[in-house]
């Protein structure tokens, strides 16, 4: 009999059928693909979305040290560094509650039609 392997999730983003970490070539790759078949004209890289989001985190009104935990620094300074210049941003607006971001994400898969098509 033939024995299947089982997922273990090891909490890795792009992460093989067993849990693994893919090369980040791989990633890299298949990002492009996607970008040009989508006709985006952007240099997009698999980093972009760990800044993507602590954007979000931040615009949900996370805290500097929830963030610096979450992304793994082991300094806050070095949070503080990179991401100084959004928090600063973030406190002139209203925090995102959690209903915004629920509407948002329920909204994600729904057809965007263009002022051209209306």
């Amino acid at each position: 009999m033939k024995q299947r392997l089982v997922y273990e999730d090891q909490d890795f983003i792009f992460a093989e059928n067993i849990g693994h970490p893919r090369v980040m070539k791989q990633v890299v790759l298949r990002l492009q693909r996607l970008m040009k078949h989508l006709v985006v004209d952007k240099h997009i890289t698999p980093h972009c979305f760990r800044h993507t989001h602590t954007s979000l985190l931040i615009e949900a009104g996370a805290g500097v040290k929830e963030i610096q935990e979450r992304l793994g620094h082991s300094d806050i300074n070095t949070t503080m560094n990179i991401y100084a210049h959004m928090t600063k941003i973030s406190k002139k607006r209203p925090p995102i509650s959690s209903v915004n971001l629920r509407k948002v994400s329920s909204n994600w898969g729904s057809k965007v039609v263009s002022k051209t098509e209306s």
